[in-house]
């Protein structure tokens, strides 16, 4: 059973980004918010926020020296959008391998990663 407050998060980190998206649970699948923190260990890295209220969209610069740092201020950020009642019920990352063997979308198991 799915609860009603069911919360979907997709990621996709890049070297110099880490973009998401937050989706509602409910009748439908529906995309409540976006972002990105840009620019990574740059000068000028801004998180970049979109949702379906306009107090939810905003550019704001950051101190983002490393991932660890970029992925911190997306978790500060969903915390303050999801409060305190809700969570997350799934969490799903893109994951790009680059060689012959996979080519299509899959789960990660124990095996692809002991080849890589």
């Amino acid at each position: 059973m799915i609860p009603a407050n069911a919360r979907i998060l997709t990621i996709n980190g890049g070297s110099s980004s880490i973009k998401f998206a937050l989706f509602e649970m409910r009748d439908l699948l529906r995309q409540v918010l976006e972002g990105r923190v840009e620019r990574i260990g740059l000068p000028g890295a801004a998180l970049v926020v979109k949702g379906l209220h306009p107090a939810d969209n905003f550019l704001r610069p950051v101190a983002a020296p490393d991932h660890t740092a970029a992925a911190g201020l997306l978790i500060d950020r969903l915390e303050e959008h999801i409060g305190g009642d809700d969570t997350l019920t799934a969490v799903g990352h893109r994951v790009v391998h680059s060689g012959p063997t996979y080519s299509e979308p899959q789960q990660v198991t124990r095996e692809m990663v002991e080849e890589s």
